[in-house]
């Protein structure tokens, strides 16, 4: 046995513990680095998700709302648009009334008769315009209460929105009682666009976080018209993608 053989040290229990110290220090400071490094990122992120979050939900909102009043308006109209075409028949009634009074004779009895003809042509001649100025009135309601809805959403809106059409035409067209009758091309002629810009920010986080932060402008578009094709009745459809 060699006596003379080097002794190894052994490190007493608080070296060991100083050293176990040492070591967890040494962890915990990489493991804040590397938080440090990361919670910018993860911010950044939940900003990311805020903001398009917000950007999807006005962008949608927006696009059902312009399509809800351009469809009801326009189905406001249809209704009207019906009942017009429905009086033709009452309208070719009147005007053949009014072609027998100016053939009768003697002169009093003509005159009594273009009386009584002219008070039935304005009766009806009043029903129809009834009919023409509440398909008006419809379309510029719709029209405000689009406008108005948008700017509840986003009060910085830029809207543009082409008046109600209404694509009927008046056949003879000067008389006191004519027919009506869809004009050429009836789609077209009928059809309603609406356009909007809006900023795009959270009121209730962009604004109060980061004062009004603005991400890029949502854009939007939607457009209505009726449908004379599909039956009697006919149909207040979207148009798709500016075509209808």
């Amino acid at each position: 046995m060699d006596i003379f053989k080097p002794i190894q040290k052994i490190p007493n229990k608080s070296q060991a513990q100083t050293l176990e110290h040492s070591n967890q220090t040494g962890e915990e400071g990489f493991i804040m680095i590397i938080s440090l490094a990361i919670i910018p990122l993860l911010l950044c992120i939940c900003f990311l998700l805020v903001a398009y979050s917000n950007y999807s939900y006005v962008s949608l909102t927006a696009l059902n709302t312009c399509r809800k009043h351009l469809l009801t308006g326009q189905d406001k109209i249809r209704l009207e648009m019906i009942k017009l075409i429905d009086m033709n028949s009452r309208a070719e009634s009147a005007r053949e009334y009014m072609e027998k009074a100016k053939k009768v004779k003697p002169p009093p009895a003509k005159a009594a008769a273009i009386a009584a003809a002219l008070a039935n042509q304005l009766l009806v001649a009043g029903e129809q315009k009834i009919h023409i100025a509440k398909a008006k009135v419809y379309g510029i309601n719709y029209s405000a209460k689009l406008i108005k809805d948008l700017k509840k959403l986003n009060k910085d809106s830029t809207i543009s929105i082409g008046s109600f059409p209404f694509a009927l035409k008046a056949s003879p067209a000067l008389n006191l009682t004519p027919n009506y009758e869809e004009k050429n091309k009836f789609k077209e002629q009928q059809k309603v666009e609406a356009r909007w810009t809006m900023k795009n920010y959270n009121k209730k986080f962009m604004n109060t976080i980061i004062n009004k932060v603005h991400s890029p402008s949502i854009e939007g578009h939607c457009g209505a018209t009726i449908d004379n094709e599909e039956g009697p009745k006919w149909t207040a459809i979207l148009m798709k993608k500016d075509r209808l």
